[in-house]
């Protein structure tokens, strides 16, 4: 029930959250123009990169705090709410400084803009740097939440923070707010959020918390040992994540223009990939609390790990199939025929993303036993290569080139679950795994196929109802498939 609990919240508010952006883009898109939306985009992107100087301590703190609160040990939680708030309070300084330098010095990293594009960066920039130290310590509240299994809280924050966004977007409209004018508000929207979720967090489960800086505390060593094998893993998977509008910005000749396009294309996955996402989420306090009970049980540990795959299988099948069946559709009710030219991607994309959200249970098992050493290293090579791919496909096709180098890692990645980290450190059979990849995706790649060209040929004019049509379809078709033909219960599956 907490699996379906944590992600029926979360995909309520991912929903709400999705359909109020798919609704606020195309109107932001069309009211600031191609470049300055681009702007925007990318000044979001270099702080959603920096979230790297959390340097591992967002997955340390959530697998401790998950331990400390199932065993009761109030003395070493407030020892670890103590360190996390003077660890962020100096990430958030430090944080501040990078933003104001990479403002200061906007001309060299961004040669290929105009003087006026390059004066709203900065802007932007500079504004953005008010702003860390509420970003920062609002990660101990969500830490807490998802470590005391009150995933489904921070849904309420995230729909809050959708609607005031949305009345954001709606201001800026009525009022014809200037770039400056609409960040502002929309960073002022996140601020009020944020605030309010740490104070809800500390009134309902941390009012015991007391301050007592003791960095000679036993507990520290495991912390940092586990937190830093985190860090190599987290700059490398937000470099190949995060930096993409970055890439597009510096690299593409366009610039702006396409990192616009790519915008258009991550509010539409974003949904998908949020949701899949959860899963990880979800799953790592439970792994934590199931690997370190039965890690000399290997049998009952492999069924039960192979229950995650079968879960995250299915999801990631109805999540991504009918995005990339429907990729047409979409994006003509989006933002119109103008940018048709999209869907290639967007179906690229999303079957990238099902592959993505398929190595969630191995991602939160990685996370829970803090094995990093041999795929901190095999994620590096990854890193290096993705990245090549992506700065020369932009050079030559523009947004398509990072979109390619995602899903040279993705693949790449799941090559390397099966060959080491499966077997090796997990412990897990790699072929009853494969097996499990075979049986969920192998049908719904068949059935898509044969929807596409079915409607290729007898094609319903109405975009939505021809998204409508197919994806029920197609759900229909892969249920029946499964339940009456392969035998699979999904009810006692999710049970």
């Amino acid at each position: 029930m907490y699996i379906l609990k944590s992600f029926g919240f979360n995909a309520v508010a991912k929903i709400i959250d999705a359909i109020i952006k798919f609704l606020a883009i195309p109107v932001l898109l069309s009211f600031f123009g191609e470049n300055n939306f681009g702007i925007i985009t990318t000044v979001i992107a270099i702080n959603a990169y920096l979230l790297i100087l959390d340097l591992g301590m967002n997955a340390g703190a959530i697998k401790f705090y998950s331990q400390w609160f199932a065993s009761g040990e109030n003395n070493r939680i407030n020892f670890l709410l103590n360190l996390s708030l003077v660890f962020y309070s100096s990430i958030a300084i430090l944080n501040t400084l990078i933003l104001l330098l990479i403002g200061y010095y906007a001309d060299y990293f961004f040669p290929l803009i105009n003087d006026e594009e390059l004066s709203t960066l900065q802007n932007l920039v500079y504004l953005s740097a008010i702003f860390p130290l509420s970003n920062w310590i609002f990660q101990i509240s969500n830490q807490i939440l998802i470590s005391l299994k009150k995933i489904y809280i921070t849904s309420y924050f995230l729909i809050l923070k959708s609607l005031l966004y949305l009345l954001v977007v709606f201001l800026t409209t009525y009022y014809s707010l200037s770039v400056f004018e609409y960040f502002v508000s929309f960073l002022l929207s996140v601020f009020i959020i944020n605030i309010f979720q740490i104070i809800y967090v500390y009134i309902k489960d941390i009012n015991n918390f007391y301050i007592n800086i003791d960095f000679k505390n036993e507990d520290l060593k495991s912390i940092i040992i586990y937190s830093s094998g985190v860090l190599v893993l987290g700059i490398l998977l937000a470099t190949i994540t995060k930096t993409r509008p970055i890439l597009i910005s510096v690299f593409s000749v366009d610039a702006f223009v396409d990192v616009s396009y790519f915008r258009i294309l991550e509010v539409i996955t974003a949904l998908v990939l949020s949701l899949g996402s959860i899963l990880t989420t979800i799953f790592l306090p439970e792994m934590v609390e199931k690997f370190n009970l039965r890690k000399k049980r290997y049998a009952e540990f492999n069924s039960y790990f192979l229950s995650k795959i079968k879960i995250t299988s299915f999801i990631s099948v109805l999540l991504c199939i009918p995005v990339g069946l429907n990729s047409n559709e979409i994006i003509n009710l989006f933002v119109g025929e103008k940018y048709l030219f999209l869907s290639f991607w967007l179906t690229l994309w999303c079957f990238i993303l099902m592959f993505n959200i398929y190595n969630a249970p191995g991602s939160s098992l990685l996370l829970s036993i803090g094995e990093f050493k041999y795929f901190n290293k095999f994620l590096f090579v990854s890193c290096v290569i993705s990245l090549a791919i992506s700065v020369l496909g932009v050079k030559a096709i523009g947004l398509g080139g990072v979109i390619i180098g995602y899903g040279f890692h993705t693949f790449f990645t799941m090559l390397f679950y099966f060959i080491r980290i499966y077997k090796k450190e997990f412990l897990v059979s790699a072929i009853d795994i494969f097996y499990v990849l075979l049986k969920y995706y192998l049908p719904a790649f068949t059935i898509s196929v044969l929807i596409y060209y079915l409607f290729y040929f007898f094609s319903i004019d109405n975009s939505l109802l021809s998204i409508f049509v197919k994806t029920i379809l197609f759900m229909l078709i892969y249920v029946i498939f499964h339940t009456r033909i392969l035998k699979t219960d999904f009810i006692k599956l999710f049970n």
